[in-house]
């Protein structure tokens, strides 16, 4: 709990969706090899980070799609599995109540009564841990730029913030 800092009913779920599917893999915590796709940017991202030890370094990838789902890639296999949350669960009756009693209501109910696994490819190119590949420079702000991600915008190699800004100066 002091990881994430208080007890939600995502954190129930997302533990057991990750201890399934590392389960399913047959990996032990923090192995190096592992690679998490997190479908959600919010709680379920802490226990994800915790069981498996991937905190970056391009380990963990976050598609924030607001749901209560993961994919653990295991690097030296190429195995995958997905792990979701059945339709229909947590039923209304679990809904209905507070956040605090949903968490220890959830903890009761064993994990196979609404996990689901399944085994997948991944079909898209995944960032590669470790060591940066590559290393060069912004043409327009001329920032140091990691992994060849660059854009080609009028005639030079531009980073993504400059491409396509977050921020603006103050």
């Amino acid at each position: 709990m002091d990881f994430h800092g208080h007890v939600c009913p995502g954190l129930v779920l997302a533990t057991r969706l990750t201890q399934a599917a590392m389960e399913r893999l047959g990996v032990r915590r923090h192995d190096h090899s592992l690679q998490a796709i997190v479908e959600s940017g919010r709680c379920p991202l802490a226990p994800v980070q915790w069981f498996t030890g991937c905190m970056g370094t391009r380990r963990l990838i976050v598609k924030d799609w607001g749901r209560t789902a993961l994919t653990l890639l295991h690097r030296k296999t190429g195995k995958a599995v997905r792990a979701r949350i059945k339709p229909g669960f947590p039923p209304p009756e679990i809904e209905a109540l507070g956040f605090e009693e949903r968490f220890f209501k959830l903890l009761e109910i064993p994990a196979a009564d609404y996990v689901l696994l399944e085994d997948v490819r991944i079909t898209e190119t995944l960032p590669t841990p470790g060591r940066p590949t590559q290393i060069g420079f912004c043409q327009g702000c001329g920032e140091r730029v990691l992994d060849g991600t660059f854009e080609e915008a009028g005639g030079k190699k531009l980073c993504l913030a400059c491409r396509r800004p977050y921020f603006e100066r103050a």
